[in-house]
């Protein structure tokens, strides 16, 4: 048949409601209101899809008073698809309104990718894939539809509606079936072997039914499937162990084939009585690697993730799993009880799974201290099996730790094997160890080790802890492992090649570690330096410009700009040196600064000056020094009789000056401007902290 298989082609999808869609296992009701319905394709969804169609017909048979195992559904399919307007042509007939259990579908075909190289693959494109093609005729992909059933979509697409209405109308040729061997039928213990012997007929006319016989017990009003043994030439006949405990019914169906119907055998009862139980202790615990639980032995390391296991064999100590369908050791059913040092653990009982075991994955408290702890797994038993008790002992020890290092700060380069650290002489980093402890307990304690090429290196380690941590279950929940981080800063001076490593010390509840880790750092005098001799400049006359070219050259990688100047002589007046900024690159190794001395040439200059005015200013003040020097020191009331005197010569003086006033205009004068001559010029480039000097000459003709 065929049934959608691909999410979100033309815009289509089954819609499912998923229920435990919710976080950390929590479950939530299916509702338009929240977001549990979830869009599904594919084969995951249509085979389900069907299931669930058949699901509705035994439904539908058992409201009939008709056994609700329909055996092999094939058989009723065809016989449908056969009767008169039980197929309609997709193409032509609505969807709704009608009686098709199958819409034929007449076209179309299905296109299989496959490699030009494979067997029945037709021509591609260049680098493309073919699609598989009828050998008989190539040029007709492999699965056509046609009229009826066919490989491409087998009798077509399901009405589930008439599909369920409409299955007891298929008609069979009635069956017998006659259980007519069943030994022992009492004094049974379970897991022993009961002979059986089946025999199918048709109620009237001729033929020999094919198919198989199923045993099928009745206990506590289940319907259990305790064995299935084929046809030949309508007997059915071995043996089995699947009987359940318990006083019950057992009958023989029949499923049927394409001509004869389903039937079943009258009741035979049956006493089976329990048999011994054995019961497994078993401790899990998360890989680390894999990510995968698998069984530790007896020793817990601390703050490991683990589950507590327990599997119920039956007396000879065979379990029902990995296969229970296909073992011949029925599972057990009821629950487990675990103790801890005759303690309740964690939630105390737990129901066994259909595979006969169940575990505690409640990552109990209880085991947070180091030592010695006593698990008992008590079995309830039910009516196959008895109950039983066992114990575990086990011990938790020191958790386990992993050491890793880092520099966050500094840059990295790979050479092929392994990452290199980067950093200039001189810089400050910071050296990082993180003690991984893969526990969800408390954080490492203890101290950090860090070594510089085996040497211990001084200086004081700044610890950050962090405790683990687990948010929900172990399938959907959140792991924060705890770790111990350690920094310590460092300043290397010397170029060269180091190699950091890092050892934990352990502590009471973790182990110490050396670790295997290690970062090779390499130190680079990463600076740039002036190449030696700047060429010397000639000017070929005052006025006149010449430029000096310097080189700089970058080493280890460096890069970014450079500020270069020039000093001048003192004795070079009038000339001007401008600073300039040369951009090293990061993938170049040198940059050129040029440098522009600029001259001048000699000029005239004007000055105004009034001599007469300056010398009679002079005048002036050279006679009010010497009237002040000439004032004698004497008595409070001398000096009172020599002021008027004194003012009156003061007056004189004003008056000579300004008598003297008058002005004229005196000849240009000549500025030399550069002189003429060879003069050193300093040259001072830095960056980053970094400075470089050089000199050249200049010669002025």
């Amino acid at each position: 048949m065929s049934l959608f298989a691909s999410n979100g082609f033309n815009n289509s999808f089954y819609i499912i409601c998923e229920a435990d869609a919710g976080f950390f296992g929590t479950q939530e009701t299916c509702s338009l209101a929240t977001d549990t319905f979830v869009g599904v394709g594919g084969t995951s969804a249509s085979a389900p899809t069907f299931a669930g169609m058949m699901a509705l017909v035994n439904q539908k048979m058992t409201a009939q008073g008709s056994s609700p195992r329909q055996g092999n559904a094939n058989y009723v399919l065809y016989k449908l698809a056969a009767q008169n307007g039980a197929s309609c042509n997709s193409s032509t007939v609505a969807v709704t309104g009608n009686s098709c259990i199958f819409y034929d579908i007449t076209q179309g075909n299905n296109s299989v990718p496959c490699d030009p190289n494979t067997p029945n693959c037709g021509p591609a494109p260049t680098n493309g894939y073919g699609v598989l093609v009828d050998p008989n005729n190539p040029g007709n992909p492999a699965w056509l539809t046609t009229t009826g059933y066919d490989l491409a979509t087998g009798l077509g697409s399901v009405n589930a509606d008439n599909l369920v209405n409409q299955w007891s109308s298929a008609s069979f040729t009635l069956s017998t079936t006659t259980l007519t061997n069943l030994s022992p039928t009492t004094n049974i213990t379970h897991g022993q072997a009961v002979s059986v012997t089946a025999t199918v007929a048709p109620q009237s006319g001729s033929g020999t039914p094919t198919g198989s016989v199923a045993l099928m017990a009745t206990p506590s009003g289940q319907n259990l499937g305790a064995g299935v043994f084929p046809l030949n030439n309508g007997v059915a006949s071995g043996t089995t162990t699947l009987l359940p405990g318990g006083t019950y019914n057992v009958t023989a169906h029949y499923a049927g084939d394409s001509t004869f119907g389903a039937s079943d055998s009258a009741p035979v009862q049956v006493t089976v009585g329990k048999e011994n139980s054995e019961t497994k202790l078993t401790l899990t615990a998360l890989n680390l690697t894999t990510y995968s639980f698998q069984p530790i032995g007896s020793t817990i390391p601390y703050g490991t993730i683990f589950f507590l296991r327990s599997d119920v064999a039956n007396a000879a100590g065979t379990p029902c799993a990995p296969n229970p369908q296909q073992s011949q050791v029925p599972c057990p059913t009821g629950s487990v009880s675990f103790t801890n040092n005759g303690k309740t653990l964690d939630a105390g009982s737990y129901a066994l799974n259909t595979q006969g075991y169940t575990e505690d994955q409640t990552l109990a408290p209880e085991f947070t201290a180091l030592g010695s702890y006593a698990l008992q797994a008590q079995y309830s038993g039910d009516n196959s099996y008895n109950s039983n008790t066992n114990t575990l002992n086990v011990t938790v020890t020191q958790g386990v730790t992993d050491t890793e290092m880092g520099i966050p700060n500094l840059s990295q380069t790979y050479n092929g094997t392994t990452v290199v650290w980067i950093a200039d002489s001189g810089e400050s980093f910071n050296l990082g160890a993180v003690v991984y402890a893969w526990s969800i307990l408390q954080a490492p304690t203890g101290t950090i080790a860090i070594l510089e090429n085996g040497n211990p290196l001084s200086g004081t380690i700044s610890y950050i802890p962090r405790n683990g941590s687990i948010s929900g279950n172990y399938s959907t929940g959140v792991f924060e492992w705890a770790y111990l981080a350690g920094s310590l800063p460092l300043t290397i001076d010397t170029p060269g090649n180091y190699t950091f490593t890092a050892s934990y010390s352990g502590d009471a509840y973790y182990m110490g570690m050396q670790s295997a880790y290690s970062i090779p750092v390499t130190v680079l005098d990463t600076t740039f330096n002036m190449s030696s001799p700047i060429p010397n400049v000639t000017i070929t006359a005052p006025g006149q410009s010449g430029t000096a070219t310097v080189t700089l050259v970058g080493t280890d990688n460096f890069f970014g700009p450079i500020n270069v100047s020039c000093t001048l002589p003192a004795a070079m007046t009038e000339a001007t040196c401008p600073s300039v900024t040369a951009n090293m690159g990061s993938s170049s190794s040198t940059v050129s600064a040029p440098l522009t001395i600029t001259t001048t040439a000699p000029h005239q200059i004007n000055v105004n000056v009034d001599r007469r005015t300056s010398v009679g200013l002079y005048g002036f003040g050279v006679l009010a020094g010497v009237f002040l020097l000439t004032i004698p020191r004497a008595s409070r009331g001398m000096r009172r009789k020599g002021l008027p005197l004194a003012l009156l010569l003061f007056s004189g003086v004003v008056f000579i000056a300004s008598c003297g006033s008058g002005s004229s205009s005196p000849p240009p004068q000549i500025d030399p401007g550069t002189p003429a001559g060879t003069y050193t010029v300093g040259v001072t480039a830095t960056s980053s902290g970094i400075t470089r000097t050089g000199s050249f000459n200049v010669t002025v003709q």
